[in-house]
C-alpha cells in the first residue's frame, strides 16, 4: 500500500467515523476500496 493511499483511507475512516447515518460513497471512491480488497484478499 502506498503512502497516498494509506493517507487516503485514514481520511476516509475518520470521516465515516463521524457519520450518524449510512452514507453513500462516490463511485471513484467505491472503486478504489474494492481495488484495496482485491489486493489484500483476492477476488473472494
Amino acid at each position: 500500500m502506498s503512502l497516498q493511499d494509506r493517507v487516503r483511507l485514514e481520511r476516509l475512516r475518520q470521516w465515516l467515523q463521524g457519520q450518524p447515518v449510512a452514507v453513500r460513497l462516490p463511485a471513484d471512491q467505491v472503486q478504489w476500496l474494492d481495488g484495496m480488497w482485491r489486493s489484500a484478499f483476492g477476488d473472494g
